[in-house]
């Protein structure tokens, strides 16, 4: 606000000294009569006034930290400026003393046109009227200086034009500003374009470009970052990023850019490949082009990166999608994204377009996720359902009804089926997987507490339910559990866990240690998919392993793949020596079945199909559900 006060006082006091010297002319002459003493009193108490006035502006002018300057609208000339001039523009002024417009060849170029049109401004608009304007000034020996005036047009009797100016240098103003602009649209690690920067550039790239098509964004996410962060702690994985990022930079083409867009994620905005004047590629010829653009910069970037003495090994994988004419930028970004989790399903260090195909798959996540959504809610009424089928685990030698497995059922709110290998993987991702595995362990426990109700000359039957690697890694599993058995009043001996044998893989001594606090408890643990995940003869020394699961891809070749026989048998073997039971899963013929080796216990559609209720009696259907809202 002070400028602008400054600015008010000035004009006030600038316009009063410029009218009051005609006045003070006017009256000193007197009409040509010979002044009598009276008169002569009166010119002097009106020079003592102006006198006092000059001394107060000049106070005032001088404590004021803006230069005043009274302008020429018509030479851009400085008629006035106040004293101060010398001390805030310093070497501007001092090289221009002798010729006051000389300060506006200090211009900068760029700034040059905005001065002279608000000039020109200046002179058609009213007295008292007011603009504003930011430039920059040449400084002899240093950067530009940036300065910020205010001028109104005034005093027109005279028939040329001219304004009051207040000038104030603004330099350090304006560089915070620029910085704080900087940093808000670049990665403070790598100093790279972040995600907002990168948005801004690809819309400004496709609202220039003559085919938006032409431009693609190549999205590209380190490999195994987090081991080398985990192994070789945070600076060496910051050390990793800014290399990584310098070489991108490196290695892409002149109209390319590159922004740091998350952790160890980087995504190329890449011009045109076509040269100028070119023949428009086909769609096939371009995405072989980008393919081949992004494997040679995969070529360029990736190798080792030495830290503090380590070689860390630097590999990406890397997903392109091209920019579809009005598409918006996150949309491209989210495409290029698709394509780059495609590219590391596939494995390290490849290379995947973005196409139809993951445009279905991606809309089939989303029915997906909306449905979990849903059925998850904690509403009392909905569309989508989450429901529990239980399949029957037999004693082979007399097929015996040993128990029961649990398995989770999701239809959406059309009331279609989601089979499990499709939500299952979605529930991971979204990080409701253990809100799915509780609710199927109330269900299951429901049931198998009516079934004993109903039947309690049965005798002892188990429920196996699965718990997925988020469960595991809870460190209230057990407390989950033990709350859940006592609510249901199931004895601990009743209840099997199953873990696969691939989420046991990524098992740390914590987790580990609530599977044997739920073995203390009297709960089975069981390994699921047992002979897939190339690891569990270790486990099966660590692990209160109570029951090895022997996955159905072996049990399918039983009758005709002498290999897959061998197996099944050497599992049912050692199962027995370590004095743990043997499930065979995917039994669905009586070839197989045969096949199998005694001591056993069997489960598949050839011994019973996965039902809604144990008995036909207790439901345990979940209700339906509204979303949230």
């Amino acid at each position: 606000m002070w400028p602008w006060l400054t600015f008010a006082l000035g004009v006030v006091l600038v316009v009063g000294l410029v009218a009051a010297l005609p006045v003070a002319r006017r009256r000193r002459i007197g009409g040509g009569r010979t002044p009598g003493p009276a008169l002569v009193a009166e010119h002097r108490q009106a020079f003592e006034a102006l006198h006092e006035a000059q001394v107060f502006n000049e106070a005032v002018l001088a404590a004021s930290p803006d230069v005043m300057v009274v302008l020429d609208l018509v030479s851009g000339d400085w008629e006035w400026t106040s004293r101060n001039v010398w001390e805030a523009l310093g070497e501007y002024a001092a090289s221009t003393a002798e010729a006051p417009a000389g300060i506006l060849r200090h211009l900068v170029e760029e700034d040059r046109a905005l001065v002279y049109e608000t000039m020109a401004r200046l002179a058609t608009l009213p007295d008292g009227e007011s603009v504003m304007i930011r430039f920059r000034l040449r400084r002899p020996g240093g950067p530009p200086r940036w300065i910020l005036g205010r001028a109104t047009p005034f005093a027109r009797g005279s028939g040329r034009p001219r304004a009051l100016a207040v000038l104030r240098d603004v330099t350090e103003i304006a560089e915070l500003d620029a910085r704080l602009q900087h940093s808000a649209l670049h990665d403070p690690l790598t100093g790279l374009p972040n995600r907002s920067r990168l948005v801004e550039l690809i819309t400004t790239a496709e609202q220039q470009g003559d085919d938006a098509g032409d431009l693609a964004l190549m999205f590209c996410d380190l490999d195994r970052f987090k081991h080398i962060n985990d192994t070789y702690g945070h600076a060496a994985g910051d050390a990793v990023l800014v290399e990584v990022g310098r070489r991108l930079q490196g290695a892409l083409r002149a109209g390319d850019s590159v922004a740091r867009v998350g952790g160890d994620e980087f995504v190329a905005l890449l011009a045109p490949t076509r040269g100028s004047g070119g023949p428009p590629q086909s769609p096939a010829e371009r995405s072989s082009a980008l393919e081949s653009l992004a494997r040679r910069i995969q070529d360029r970037v990736s190798g080792p990166i030495e830290h503090a003495g380590n070689e860390l090994e630097v590999t990406f994988s890397v997903g392109i999608a091209t920019v579809s004419r009005g598409a918006a930028a996150a949309d491209a970004l989210r495409d290029a994204d698709d394509a780059m989790y495609r590219a590391k399903r596939s494995g390290r260090g490849r290379v995947s377009m973005f196409d139809e195909a993951l445009r279905t798959e991606r809309e089939s996540r989303l029915r997906v996720a909306t449905a979990l959504a849903h059925a998850l809610a904690p509403t009392p009424e909905g569309l989508a359902r989450l429901s529990v089928v239980y399949q029957p685990v037999l004693d082979l030698r007399g097929l015996r009804l040993m128990g029961w497995e649990a398995l989770a059922r999701l239809t959406d709110q059309e009331g279609k089926a989601i089979a499990p290998d499709q939500f299952i993987p979605v529930a991971e991702d979204l990080g409701v997987v253990h809100l799915l595995d509780q609710e199927v362990l109330e269900l299951s426990l429901t049931a198998l507490r009516e079934w004993t109700v109903a039947h309690p000359a049965a005798g002892p039957l188990t429920m196996a339910v699965n718990v997925s690697a988020s469960q595991v890694h809870r460190v209230n599993l057990t407390t989950v559990i033990r709350s859940a058995l006592e609510r249901h009043g199931i004895p601990a001996s009743s209840l099997v866990v199953e873990v696969t044998e691939s989420v046991l893989l990524g098992l740390g001594s914590s987790t580990l240690g609530q599977l044997r606090e739920l073995h203390d408890l009297g709960v089975a643990v069981a390994i699921d998919d047992f002979g897939t995940g190339y690891a569990s003869l270790q486990y099966l020394t660590t692990l209160p392993v109570d029951a090895l699961k022997i996955d159905r891809s072996f049990t399918q070749k039983l009758s005709t793949d002498p290999t897959s026989a061998a197996i099944i048998r050497a599992v049912a073997a050692l199962a027995a020596e370590l004095g743990l039971t043997c499930i065979v899963e995917g039994i669905e013929t009586q070839a197989q079945l045969e096949a199998l080796p005694p001591g056993v216990l069997g489960q598949g559609f050839l011994l019973g199909e996965p039902r809604p209720t144990l008995s036909g009696e207790a439901s345990t259907e979940k209700k339906d559900f509204t979303p949230a809202g």
